[in-house]
């Protein structure tokens, strides 16, 4: 008996063209299904070219109109489940829900995807249907490095390594505070639960901002993915165009430099370029014409 991992997929398809799917996909790969039915049940053979055992793969098919939910089991040594799994979902004809795991993907980088290579395989057995990943961070917890994982509904960190998998939940309504802070070698997320501190160390630059920017109170206020998705995309849209250019205003306005809305500190100053000389020949000019004595 190998280690079971268990994890669940939606397809955006109807059941009728979902399970011939799934069928099919089994046989592309090269598992063999002896007897065809609800739950499907195949098996792999061992890979020496691939590095991995053989595996018992179960897929429990059910509607969920106008979708379907694949619960899958797959039995076998080793950490390569993810592989497997990721195999039969390539195959599959029929598009899948990813609950936002490839956007999050994308935006942790390089060397996140690098660090944190085992998570990132993994992440789809620990993300629910009912959420959405909003942002990862690479980091370490606990003398662990593993993965922080925002959805719409939790803040979770979890490391996968070949014999273990760790994970460490922390519900929005628990969270008090959230910190970080910023070092030569990287930065850290501070979260206050409960009379306790967790730490997050090791995040790559500019990520423990990212997670600090959605404040707990919003979500246990809304407790709707579209606030969530909001509050955390407010750090990097800036979708409020008055405040945009307010702070415009107020960068120019320093350098004495007129723009197409509000006024210089002086009338009639423009054209002068951010030297500090300049700007002072010129406020001295246009002061000198402005109160000079009869």
């Amino acid at each position: 008996m190998g280690i079971v991992r268990n994890s669940s997929t939606r397809v955006l398809a109807p059941y009728e063209n979902t399970y011939p799917a799934v069928l099919n996909a089994f046989h592309i790969i090269g598992i063999d299904v002896p007897v065809v039915g609800n739950p499907i049940v195949g098996d792999t053979k061992r890979s020496l070219r691939k590095n991995r055992w053989a595996a018992a793969v179960r897929a429990a098919i059910r509607p969920e109109a106008p979708t379907t939910v694949v619960d899958w089991s797959i039995a076998m040594l080793g950490d390569k489940h993810g592989e497997v799994l990721a195999e039969i979902l390539e195959a599959l004809t029929e598009p899948i829900d990813d609950l936002g795991v490839a956007d999050a993907l994308d935006r942790l980088g390089r060397m996140g995807r690098f660090f944190g290579r085992r998570e990132a395989l993994a992440l789809t057995d620990y993300v629910r249907l009912d959420e959405r990943v909003i942002e990862l961070a690479q980091g370490v917890y606990d003398k662990h490095q593993g993965m922080l994982v925002l959805t719409t509904r939790r803040l979770f960190f979890f490391d996968n390594t070949l014999l273990s998998a760790k994970v460490a939940e922390f519900t929005f309504s628990a969270i008090g505070s959230l910190g970080f802070s910023k070092k030569l070698g990287g930065e850290s997320i501070d979260i206050a639960i409960s009379e306790r501190s967790a730490t997050i160390s090791q995040v790559a630059h500019g990520r423990a901002e990212t997670h600090r920017s959605v404040p707990p109170g919003e979500f246990r206020a809304s407790g709707g993915a579209s606030a969530a998705n909001r509050s955390f995309r407010a750090g990097f849209d800036r979708p409020d165009s008055q405040t945009k250019r307010a702070a415009g205003r107020r960068n120019h306005h320093r350098r004495g430099v007129q723009l197409e809305e509000g006024g210089p500190p002086f009338p009639n100053v423009m054209r002068c370029n951010t030297s500090r000389s300049c700007r002072s020949r010129e406020i001295g000019r246009q002061y000198r014409s402005t109160y000079r004595s009869p």
